[in-house]
């Protein structure tokens, strides 16, 4: 698996009809769900990759060069900073079509806290790092399949007639 390492949320090729205009966001619920669905999917290859690294460890010769602990440490980061931007775009799409609890986004908030403090109390222990690791997959796999799930199937029962 390469490692994705983006700025901003992906937004990969999209028909014409699917965004507002040139590099603007989808508009329409089914597109957006297509690119919530895509981030979820890179959240879990990030997620992947960096266990991996963690698992061959910086100083294994199966480790590529290029992963570093330093630069573990940056993507572990990265890794992050793309959860907490999916996080938010999720939120504020569930939210305009009506579809966004208020124990969803408390769930988004403790996650994004958790993992913060996770990441910081792992430090340089590649146990540790493991640990959060494995803890952060088995959240993102419960909470895409469970309550994004769920508020995902009540937005496309409610928006074909919303643009």
């Amino acid at each position: 698996m390469a490692l994705i390492v983006t700025e901003a949320p992906v937004l990969l090729s999209r028909p014409a009809a699917a965004v507002a205009g040139p590099g603007r966001w989808p508009v329409a619920w089914p597109q957006r769900e297509l690119l919530l669905e895509r981030q979820h999917q890179i959240l879990r290859d990030q997620i992947a990759d960096l266990t991996l690294a963690v698992l061959c460890g910086a100083d294994q010769p199966a480790a590529p060069a290029e992963l570093g602990s330093g630069s573990q440490q940056l993507l572990r980061q990265q890794l992050l900073r793309q959860l907490r931007l999916h996080l938010r775009l999720e939120e504020r799409w569930l939210s305009a079509c009506g579809c966004l609890c208020p124990g969803h986004r408390a769930i988004h908030q403790l996650v994004a806290h958790d993992s913060e403090e996770g990441l910081r109390q792992a430090g340089t222990d590649r146990q540790q790092q493991l640990i959060w690791l494995r803890g952060l997959q088995a959240w993102l796999l419960e909470h895409t399949g469970g309550p994004d799930a769920h508020a995902y199937a009540l937005a496309r029962s409610i928006t074909p007639s919303q643009p």
